[in-house]
């Protein structure tokens, strides 16, 4: 290995590192014979690899939930619908009870209470 002309009779370290960072990089280009990049075409094969492959992945994962798809699973059973309704009932009568305590008669309509989205009824003949 060649010794780099130093710049004066003490260099600093700060310049005998560069120089000798720079002796380095012109031996290793002239080994390579002046050649910059030599993978540089595998780098370029590697984003079309990678596209193929994530739209592969895609595609599976379409195709699978496309098979999947069916009839939804039944969430509650009818005894467990049967209780929802009966907690809404319950707890129309309840409103009933507060707002005919509270006002004195009974409401006109579940609209009052809020509870007229609930899908029930009231009979005034039942409200006594």
């Amino acid at each position: 290995m060649t010794q780099p002309p130093s710049k004066g009779p003490n260099p600093s370290p700060r310049e005998r590192a560069s120089e000798l960072v720079q002796d380095i990089l012109k031996q290793e280009v002239g080994k390579r014979g002046g050649r910059h990049r030599p993978t540089l075409e595998g780098r370029r094969r590697r984003p079309a690899i990678t596209l193929y492959v994530l739209f592969g992945v895609c595609l599976t994962l379409a195709a699978w939930n496309v098979m999947r798809s069916g009839p939804q699973p039944q969430v509650f059973t009818s005894s467990e619908l049967d209780a929802g309704v009966r907690l809404k009932i319950y707890l129309a009568v309840q409103a009933l009870q507060a707002h005919r305590d509270t006002a004195g008669t009974w409401p006109a309509s579940l609209d009052v209470i809020g509870f007229a989205s609930e899908g029930l009824t009231a009979a005034r003949e039942l409200m006594r």
